[in-house]
């Protein structure tokens, strides 16, 4: 079992005593063991480990070494380690109860700190001044919480009026591991549990309460069950023991004037993260946390809170304030079934302006249950994950995650599809939205980049539909950020608007920061900086993006002559809004000819990553991008001393990469950057599909893979980890093929033609995060067959659609039945994909189209989902809207009216997907209109 990397540890869990250390690491789900390797001077030692979803870190204080300094160092040492990624830090363990009437604290029970008032929650009773008439004062206490922390405190406390509480059942699966956790951990009889009234004074010397009168015992009722409870109060630490009686109530007393308590020695790492949701979430200790985090990423495993975290943190202090306090989004907040449209030009700080908007939301609605806030970046590069259908279910994921436990209607839908193995209908998604919409007293849904949400005008309109429809049946608001496009300005004319542009004063905010990472001898001249400062904000006229790219121009200057020279040659922004991108297009020639004047190395260096970020088929981790870089072709192996450190490769393209370190995700500066590549494609990247190609077959090639498939998921997962670009090059390295001058050529030949790399690439092909292949296959896998694939380089050809790589493999072997282990053919393949050339291909060769796989399913019926359901080949085509596919099989007199198990139609397939072309052709071949199905309506109208 190998341990995730030292970012994925956010929780950190400090204990004062080897006993409450070695309870806490009983409490661990997965215990990764010891901590290796650590900043030279950091002395703690760490257990690291998983709770639920969270990855946890757990330090112990020194043998023999207690109190307030002593927990600091480990704090502080603790940081230093875990310095990129630790977010919170628990303080956990024994104390000692301070009861009263309204706490009834017994051995074994829970307390919680809770801050009140001016009190942070913790005090430090050995801080204290005890006046001559024996009240205390205490005078030191620790901060608050951050509002994360309040907020899930809040949320568990909620659930415990409804919800009986989980911890007793994994305190005693804990407990009952071994003899030594049994015996070192079990729950004295209550016959210990002795409580002394405040006057009786303790022997010094005596290490028990077995020589104390009964006399001096409190009477107390016996509780109905054994069963730890919860206290919220105040929590007194310190660096001595409290066993006067006196004192403890005296402190008692004191603190409950003053304050009344999650343990609060929790502190904020990060400055900005808790204003996302997901923050939220992750700090939420639910009894069904495991079960929660099942459903929502069967939902979707979509999370857009990274992404706001990385925008967040990119914003200057100040900026954006002057949309917070416009009179538009004023309007706007103060209503219900308000749309604010706020459209602007490429880079004006559209999604920064979002980001704020939202983090603005979070920290006025943050702590109002009967608040629902959702929010969607849309992205031209995350077209596979942004279809209209993704971002309506998205949006139900993030109101769903707000509530306290799984919606049941949320629950339901899991089961009922999770039982049939298939994923819900766009009917279905809408109406369990609507359904906890209305539970809400106010939502507010935030868009940012309409413009790049699916590229298709009709699956924009299909989304904006869904919305608007939303709107109308639970008077959600709605923000939406464009840019300037006449059919989106459309759908917004009776909307509020209000256009999005940077003001001068971020402008200069937003340079006065960069400067300071200019030369000390600019920043030694006063003069120049504001010459800088005006030149650049007159030049870029409201566009935050051009400023980025001027003082990025400016950085590498080495004397004022220079400076003063580009700032003549900057060219302000024309009015004509036709004419501006011509000025963005100028800009990154400017910064494609400073890479250009780079060293061969730098140059290469930089062309390579640029080329990679824009052509790939998904946005790439910081880690895969070092991997593709390093790999050299042909080799065998990875070299792991080509590997390129990342901020370098960053700094050698100029400003028109970055890399968002919360989703570790590098990428374009701007959506402008790609548009810009994609008309200049001939000019930079000739060759990039060839070159990335080459990449990525060498690495499938790699002979760590010679073994084949894994033999369990868990084995391919880990896989995956030590081999960072091997699922990104399996999933992908057909589409770039395709695109590539090696299509069909001797490299592509070799992986095809090589059984255990094709069995291993095609496994990593078809893993989808969840397990293998997809969810219909899923009870074929659990049957204890193996994960074989028994897929053949034909298949994969076919899955791809590489025509020339078929045509030279059906040459070799002309069988073009050949069957994996689902059952498939390289047909099913071709068909479900809609590559028409393929399949001509193959049905020259005879390929049979009545074949069935493994589900007793004919090849072409895998053009859909579902398969295991009897899907026809014609309703797989129909449902995937290959228009193409669909003719052909028709041609072959496919059954136009043929019925899965659930009683759908290719029509129906068809219509429910909105695929007009293909249920125009089918009513075309008189496709049955009146055929019913299990509550999917064929067409509508």
């Amino acid at each position: 079992m190998e341990t995730p990397s030292k970012k994925e540890f956010q929780i950190g869990w400090i204990c004062a005593l080897p006993i409450e250390a070695a309870a806490a690491i009983q409490m661990l789900d997965e215990n990764f063991g010891i901590l290796q390797e650590q900043e030279r001077s950091d002395t703690n030692t760490y257990t690291l480990g998983r709770i639920g979803r969270h990855h946890v870190v757990i330090a112990c204080l020194p043998d023999g070494q207690y109190g307030t300094t002593s927990a600091t160092t480990v704090a502080i040492n603790m940081m230093r380690t875990f310095s990129d990624s630790l977010r919170i830090g628990l303080m956990v363990g024994i104390g000692g109860g301070a009861p009263s009437a309204e706490h009834d604290i017994r051995l074994g029970d829970i307390v919680i700190s809770r801050p009140q008032g001016s009190h942070g929650g913790v005090i430090q009773h050995d801080m204290r001044k005890i006046n001559k008439d024996g009240k205390v004062h205490l005078i030191g206490s620790l901060n608050s919480p951050p509002k994360p922390m309040l907020n899930a405190l809040a949320q568990m406390r909620a659930a415990e009026l409804y919800d009986d509480p989980q911890y007793p059942r994994y305190l005693q699966e804990a407990i009952g591991r071994n003899t030594r956790t049994r015996k070192n951990f079990s729950r004295p009889d209550d016959k210990f549990d002795r409580l002394f009234k405040q006057e009786h004074e303790h022997l010094d010397d005596a290490t028990s309460c077995d020589l104390c009168p009964v006399i001096w015992e409190e009477d107390r009722f016996a509780r109905e069950d054994s069963d730890p409870h919860t206290h919220y109060g105040t929590i007194a630490s310190g660096n001595t023991l409290i066993k006067n009686g006196k004192i403890r109530e005296a402190i008692r007393k004191e603190t409950e004037q003053q304050i009344t308590t999650i343990l609060s020695t929790v502190k904020e790492i990060r400055k900005d993260t808790h204003s996302t949701d997901a923050t939220v979430k992750k700090l939420s200790q639910r009894g069904d946390d495991q079960e929660f985090q099942i459903i929502m990423n069967w939902l979707t495993p979509v999370n857009y809170a990274l992404q706001q975290s990385d925008l967040i943190a990119r914003r200057q202090e100040g900026t954006g304030e002057w949309l917070l306090k416009s009179n538009q989004f004023q309007q706007w907040l103060a209503q219900s079934n308000q749309t604010l449209f706020c459209p602007g030009m490429p880079g004006a700080g559209k999604t920064i302006l979002t980001s704020i908007v939202i983090r603005y939301l979070h920290d006025k609605f943050g702590n109002d249950p009967t608040v629902g806030i959702a929010y969607l970046y849309c992205n031209f590069r995350q077209q596979h994950e942004q279809k209209s259908a993704d971002l309506v279910v998205s949006l139900l994921k993030q109101l769903a995650q707000e509530q306290p436990s799984v919606p049941e209607a949320v629950r339901n839908l899991y089961n009922l599809h999770k039982a049939k193995q298939t994923r819900p209908s766009p009917d279905e998604i809408r109406n369990i939205l609507h359904h906890i919409a209305v539970t809400y007293s106010r939502i507010f849904i935030i868009v940012d980049a309409l413009d790049e949400c699916q590229l298709s005008y009709e699956g924009r309109e299909v989304f904006l539909r869904e919305i608007f429809h939303l709107q109308a049946k639970a008077g959600i608001n709605i923000f939406a950020t464009s840019r300037y496009i006449q059919d989106i300005e459309a759908k917004f004319d009776q909307s509020i608007r209000l256009e999005i542009r940077a003001s001068d004063t971020d402008v200069e905010r937003y340079l006065d920061q960069k400067l300071q990472d200019f030369p000390s001898w600019i920043l030694k001249d006063s003069s120049l900086q504001t010459e800088i400062k005006s030149k650049i904000a007159r030049a870029v006229d409201g566009m935050f993006l051009l400023a980025q790219l001027y003082v990025d121009s400016l950085a590498r200057k080495t004397t004022t002559k220079a400076i003063r020279i580009a700032l003549g040659e900057l060219e302000v922004l024309p009015e004509a809004p036709n004419d501006r991108p011509k000025t963005l297009d100028r800009a990154y020639l400017e910064a494609m000819e400073r890479i250009q004047v780079q060293t061969p190395e730098h140059r290469e260096l930089a062309m390579q990553a640029l080329s990679w970020i824009s052509c790939a088929k998904r946005r790439l981790t910081s880690a895969e991008l070092q991997h593709a870089l390093a790999v050299e072709v042909k080799e065998s192996l990875l070299d792991p001393e080509n590997i390129a450190d990342i901020g370098f490769v960053v700094s050698m393209c100029a400003g028109l990469v970055t890399f968002d370190k919360e989703s570790d995700v590098i990428r374009l500066v701007h959506y402008t950057t790609q548009e810009y590549f994609e008309r200049n494609w001939a000019t930079w990247f000739p060759n990039a599909h060839t070159d990335i190609t080459e990449k990525c077959v060498t690495y499938l090639l790699f002979q760590d893979f010679e073994a084949g498939c894994t033999p369990t998921n868990h084995d391919l997962v880990e896989r995956f980890k030590s081999h960072i670009l091997y699922h990104y090059a399996a999933q992908n390295w057909g589409y770039h093929a395709v695109e590539s001058s090696i299509e069909g050529g001797e490299l592509i030949l070799d992986l095809l033609k090589t059984k255990s790399k094709v069995s291993a690439c095609s496994q990593a092909m078809l893993y989808d995060g969840y397990g293998l292949l997809i969810e219909r296959y899923e009870r074929l896998l659990i049957s204890g067959l193996p994960y074989e694939t028994e897929m053949t380089g034909m298949h994969l050809a076919a899955y791809f659609g590489l025509s020339k790589s078929t045509s030279a493999l059906l040459e070799i072997s002309p069988d073009a039945d050949a069957k994996d282990y689902f059952g498939r053919t390289p047909l099913s393949w071709a068909a479900e994909n809609g590559h028409e050339a393929v399949i001509k291909l193959l049905l020259d060769k005879n390929a049979d189209v009545e074949v069935t796989d493994g589900l007793g399913q004919t090849p072409l019926s895998q053009a859909a989902i579902n398969d295991e359901y009897g899907q026809t080949p014609l309703s797989w085509a129909a449902e995937k809207g290959h228009e193409a596919v669909v003719k052909l099989l028709l041609d072959k007199n496919a059954d136009v009216d043929s019925k899965d198990k659930h009683g759908q139609t290719p029509l129906s397939w068809a219509a429910n997907h909105g695929h007009e072309a293909v249920v125009k052709l089918l009513l075309s071949k008189y496709a049955g209109v009146d055929s019913k199905d299990y509550g999917h309506g064929q067409i509508s109208g």
